[in-house]
């Protein structure tokens, strides 16, 4: 049998699995047992053997063994690796443990690299160059595993696919990961610029849809069609992104060691950049929701209660009596006659009256079922944006205001929708920019029109209570 190593390992060496270099200190060069920090596997070079073509001399053949038994006692000591991937193997293993390949023993597959540098002896498991024997195809195949890291099967699996596919069967594979995760799955696989890159176009697509006044069912839909598209082309997407990596890594350093120190560093996947990648996706939306929301100008509501005078003094265009009652057949806030039942209503109320009176609703309730909450009262909350003193030309008793809020709406391509609320009473200590909650009947929605030519829903109510 081949002698057994005595001298300790050097000081720095890679790891047989992953190729990551390591610093090993006294014990660990002693003990020859230690952990792969990259991969976090355990790495015992304490029994190998030494590799084929070391000085080592072999112990006389013992009774009855023949030289074949010799070869093999021989074989099962020496330290083998994977043609495929380049990780450490077992004698006898019919596959290989990380990479799944088959297994042939007519020939030492892979032997560990002996004397890498002089005057270092015997090296089990360094990589400090490449396996011998190692051609371009195969490395550029183990330096995809040591970028991928984990799910290594999975994407070599769906790559292998690709490169024997021809169409559109060589872009398209699909990854349930990326589909679910969609912008993280990006960040995760630290594929930072297209991530950026689709966050942009997706907030460019959101203004574009709010100025052409399309509806939240359209931005759905481009929502489910994005996820589906990093679905297909996820695998492709990140293959391209692989071999950009390595390709730069490549140039920038000659050594083999040193490239696949950086190709571990550079690949694997990162929970901190996923988060990341969302935080900034949260505040992009948060931006482009409040540019958009204050895109509605004064000129926008001004107009309305100028050219509809006479349906604040309780007639309608033609001179004859207004209705007495709602109309909850007629959603439009602006047509319905509304309006002026809710200000009557009000002004025969008490502040506190109506505030208890009032249930607790939201924007998203108010905004998908309009008809059954028309004139009832409802008491929700937002964030104060404008606060307007009516024109005296409209004769309303008493003292009106305008008071615009953005109430939280999940259902709003914005995520937020306007609030006009009419308001009868004092409304000089309301601040804008601050969050409120008013009571009042609801009349009615209307859409209007914002700075930037498209249209906005809004959701119009008339009262006198609100509370900080």
């Amino acid at each position: 049998m081949p002698t057994l190593r005595s001298e300790p390992l050097p000081a720095n060496i890679n790891c047989p699995y992953c190729g990551a270099n390591m610093d090993l200190d006294d014990q660990e060069r002693i003990e020859k047992r230690f952990t792969c920090p990259a991969c976090n596997k355990p790495i015992d070079l304490s029994m190998a053997g030494t590799s084929s073509g070391s000085q080592a001399k072999s112990s006389p053949k013992e009774p009855g063994a023949t030289d074949s038994n010799q070869k093999s006692e021989k074989a099962k000591n020496e330290v083998y690796r994977c043609s495929e991937c380049g990780a450490m193997i077992n004698y006898g293993d019919p596959t290989c443990a990380n990479c799944g390949e088959k297994l042939e023993y007519d020939e030492p597959p892979m032997a560990a690299p002996d004397s890498t540098r002089p005057g270092q002896g015997n090296q089990v498991g360094a990589v400090a160059q490449a396996p011998p024997g190692e051609s371009e195809a195969k490395r550029y195949l183990r330096h995809l595993r040591l970028f991928v890291k984990e799910k290594q099967d999975f994407y070599m699996t769906k790559w292998k696919v690709m490169d024997n596919s021809s169409g559109i069967g060589s872009v398209v594979t699909w990854n349930w990961g990326a589909f679910f995760g969609s912008v993280w799955w990006l960040g995760f696989r630290k594929m930072y610029l297209f991530a950026f890159m689709l966050l942009c176009i997706w907030q460019a697509l959101t203004i574009a849809l709010y100025a052409l006044g399309i509806s939240g069912a359209i931005t759905l839909s481009l929502q489910i069609i994005t996820w589906v598209s990093i679905g297909l082309w996820g695998n492709y997407i990140y293959r391209k992104h692989a071999d950009r990596k390595l390709a730069e890594i490549k140039i920038k350093y000659p050594d083999l060691r040193t490239q696949e120190v950086q190709i571990v560093k550079a690949g694997g996947q990162s929970a901190l950049g996923a988060i990341g990648v969302c935080a900034i996706g949260a505040m992009m939306t948060y931006a482009v929701g409040l540019l958009l929301s204050s895109g509605i100008t004064d000129s926008s509501f001004s107009p309305r209660y100028r050219s509809t005078d006479n349906q604040y003094q309780g007639t309608d265009n033609s001179g004859a009596s207004a209705q007495s009652t709602f109309n909850t057949f007629n959603k439009d806030a602006l047509g319905n006659g509304n309006a002026p039942v809710a200000i009557k209503k009000i002004e025969s109320l008490d502040p506190n009256d109506t505030w208890q009176n009032s249930n607790p609703t939201s924007a998203a309730s108010l905004t998908k079922s309009p008809y059954s909450a028309i004139g009832k009262l409802w008491r929700l909350r937002g964030q104060v944006y404008k606060v307007e003193a009516m024109s005296p030309s409209l004769h309303l008793s008493g003292q009106w205001s305008e008071i615009l809020l953005l109430a939280n709406n999940p259902n709003s391509p914005l995520g937020s929708t306007t609030i006009d609320f009419i308001f009868n009473g004092d409304a000089q200590t309301i601040d804008s920019d601050a969050p409120l909650s008013i009571a009042g009947y609801f009349v009615g929605m209307y859409e209007s029109e914002n700075a930037m030519g498209g249209k906005v829903e809004c959701i119009m109510m008339v009262g006198n209570a609100f509370r900080r």
